[in-house]
């Protein structure tokens, strides 16, 4: 960012102003708080799937013990009950961030960036012009995420 001033602090609370978390930190928690409800249901699937796999090998020892619930005899999972009730919350958790997300993208920046902003903010002495490089490729890449994100629902 190039501010056309040089009073000190000034291009710092003017990027602060219109930038307030960079793009690639936004994205990056954007990546984490999108897969954690899969994370989540994968670690609970991998418990179930441990727990029916010992079921079964102390039913075949005895035949006193219950049948496993959520697998049928050839071990493959289904969905059913719990199992089920948390990969639909894990599926909505997801929509919600994503949605979230999109949300707090267009808020804090909007689709669309400008190569030339205004700051009027104290410290500086009036009305100041600062320009962003490659306002085009960040609008592209913005557009690519958003894009993406909204594909994958």
């Amino acid at each position: 960012m190039v501010c056309n001033v040089i009073t000190p602090g000034c291009k710092n609370v003017c990027y602060d102003k219109h930038f307030p978390i960079s793009h690639s930190r936004f994205w990056v928690l954007q990546i984490i708080f999108v897969s954690l409800p899969t994370l989540v249901y994968l670690g609970y699937a991998l418990h179930v799937i441990h727990k029916e796999d010992k079921l079964r090998q102390r039913f075949a020892e005895k035949q006193g013990t219950k049948l496993p619930k959520y697998t049928d005899s050839n071990g493959k999972l289904q969905y059913k009950g719990n199992l089920l009730r948390i990969y639909v919350s894990c599926l909505l958790m997801t929509i919600l961030f994503e949605a979230g997300f999109i949300w707090a993208q267009y808020y804090l920046y909007g689709f669309l960036l400008d190569a030339r902003l205004m700051c009027t903010s104290l410290p500086c002495p009036h009305p100041i012009e600062c320009f962003i490089s490659r306002p085009t490729e960040k609008t592209i890449f913005i557009l690519f995420m958003v894009v993406c994100y909204i594909g994958t629902d």
